[in-house]
């Protein structure tokens, strides 16, 4: 793994904090089941029918 990145450790951990930056983007799009009131299981089902 040192060879990945040429022995850069800063080049690491900026790129440790653009997946962070990412990965908080990402949470942003994910729907809370509490939020619209649904149960866990119809909030799945719903999910699974929506698929198919």
């Amino acid at each position: 793994m040192e060879n990945l990145l040429d022995h850069n450790r800063l080049l690491a951990v900026v790129l440790g904090g653009v997946f962070l930056v990412v990965a908080a983007l990402l949470v942003h799009r994910v729907k809370d089941i509490a939020e619209t009131g649904k149960s866990r299981a119809k909030a799945l089902s719903g999910y699974l029918t929506a698929k198919t």
